[in-house]
């Protein structure tokens, strides 16, 4: 397949091109959380999540209203609840509602998702000081 050029720029693929032209960013999906969840949706909302982990939030929480996570993930409301719930009760997902208006200030459970992944004990103390001292993040 030829690439396709508009403009003088070439593309590969037709997405690359569809990306370009809508000037959109792409988020990065972890087909693994889904599986692990058995939801598209919660596997969605939780790599959304971890793309925000460690940017600028304080005491490891991620703060986002439900307009925010629509805006980014095209979730409505329902379905961030319903996905809310899967990580909750899999004690990956840590959620308190501060300020005004409200926003919800997310916590991911690292070493619970690691584990639930399937590393051992000396990987996820590993990774989790490579968390520590790449984000700044307390343990």
């Amino acid at each position: 397949m030829e690439p396709i050029e508009i403009n003088g720029k070439k593309f590969k693929c037709f997405n690359s091109l569809i990306l370009h032209l809508s000037k959109q960013r792409p988020i990065a999906y972890n087909t693994e959380l889904s599986e692990l969840a058995e939801s598209a949706i919660a596997g969605l909302f939780l790599s959304q999540l971890l793309y925000w982990l460690g940017k600028g939030h304080k005491e490891g929480y991620i703060y986002k209203t439900v307009k925010d996570f629509q805006k980014e993930t095209c979730l409505i409301r329902s379905e961030q609840d319903r996905a809310i719930k899967i990580w909750r009760g899999l004690e990956v997902l840590d959620v308190k509602l501060k300020g005004i208006p409200p926003k919800r200030h997310f916590k991911v459970n690292t070493n619970k998702l690691l584990r639930l992944l399937g590393y051992c004990e000396g990987d996820i103390a590993r990774i989790n000081d490579l968390i520590c001292r790449y984000w700044q993040i307390e343990k």
